[in-house]
C-alpha cells in the first residue's frame, strides 16, 4: 500500500479538535488518530466509528460545524467513511501514473481511462442517431431523453 497522503498540508487539526462534540473520550481518540496518521498509517474504522454518534435510529457526525451533524445517516458505515474522507481528509487512491490523488476509487478509474489508457472516449454508441458516449449510463440517459417517443410515455408503462 502506498504511503498515506492528506489532501492539503496546511489542514488545521486544531480546528477539528475545537469542533468535535464535547465528550471526554473523543479528544484522546482524535490524538491517537493523529499519531497513527503521523506514523504513515491509516486510522482504524473502530477509531473513526467513535466520531459517529447514534441517536434515535440515525447516526450523526460528531463534528459540530458539519452539515451531517444535524442531518445524519441511516447507516453507521456512511458516517465512518464521511469522517475519514471529509474531516481527516485522508486520500487513499493515488494515480500510479501521475501526481493526482482521489477520494473515491471510481474517480481514479475515470481519471485513468481518460488520461492514461488507450480507451476510446466514446465507446457507447446510440444505434438510433450514432452519437457516442463515454459511459453506458450516459447513453441510457440519452435514449431516455432524446428517443423516448418510440416508447410508451412513463405514465402509461405498466398501466395495462
Amino acid at each position: 500500500m502506498p504511503p498515506l497522503e492528506t489532501q492539503s498540508p496546511e489542514w488545521d487539526y486544531n480546528n477539528l479538535i475545537e469542533n468535535v462534540m464535547h465528550c471526554e473520550e473523543l479528544p484522546m481518540v482524535l490524538h491517537e488518530i493523529f499519531v497513527t496518521i503521523a506514523d504513515g498509517n491509516r486510522p482504524s474504522k473502530e477509531q473513526a466509528r467513535k466520531f459517529v454518534v447514534p441517536r434515535r435510529g440515525r447516526h450523526y457526525c460528531a463534528v459540530q460545524n458539519c452539515k451531517w451533524h444535524t442531518i445524519g445517516w441511516k447507516r453507521e458505515d456512511r458516517g465512518v467513511t464521511h469522517f475519514l474522507k471529509e474531516h481527516l481528509r485522508l486520500l487513499a487512491y493515488p494515480c500510479p501514473d501521475c501526481d493526482q490523488v482521489y477520494k473515491w476509487p471510481h474517480d481514479l478509474t475515470s481519471h485513468q481511462r481518460r488520461n492514461h489508457l488507450n480507451v476510446p472516449q466514446q465507446e457507447f454508441v446510440c444505434e438510433d442517431c450514432g452519437n457516442g458516449f463515454p459511459k453506458s449510463f450516459n447513453l441510457a440517459r440519452h435514449k431516455r431523453n432524446v428517443h423516448r417517443s418510440s416508447k410508451k410515455p412513463r405514465a402509461m408503462r405498466g398501466a395495462c
